[in-house]
């Protein structure tokens, strides 16, 4: 998987940890039952997560379509129209969404 993808996703598991009130990485490993190292981790962009996206999202309050792919919103409730359409998708056709999004990120960073 495309390293920027996966920093983008930890900076996204960060985000929520922050919004739900832990102000630091080792007070959610612990409330999350994981062992800091692992959840560091994934939060640092070290580990992938893809397995644990799911259980942070629940545990966050989040929806874990933004968690994976950044696209929406943080928290369910704001409906966004694209959000239908992308949920409509076969799992894999959304995995060639997320990385077409992220190519075209890249493709940003590299303009600026």
């Amino acid at each position: 998987m495309h390293t920027a993808f996966m920093s983008n996703m930890a900076d996204r598991l960060r985000k929520a940890r922050e919004a739900r009130g832990f102000a630091h990485a080792s007070e959610a490993a612990k409330a999350l039952g994981v062992p800091y190292p692992t959840y560091a981790g994934h939060e640092n962009g070290s580990r992938g997560f893809l397995d644990d996206i799911d259980r942070y999202a629940q545990f966050f309050g989040i929806r874990a379509e933004w968690l994976r792919s950044g696209i929406g919103p943080m928290k369910s409730g704001h409906r966004d129209p694209f959000q239908a359409q992308l949920e409509a998708l076969s799992p894999e056709k959304r995995q060639q969404v997320y990385q077409f999004i992220e190519f075209l990120r890249g493709n940003r960073d590299a303009a600026e």
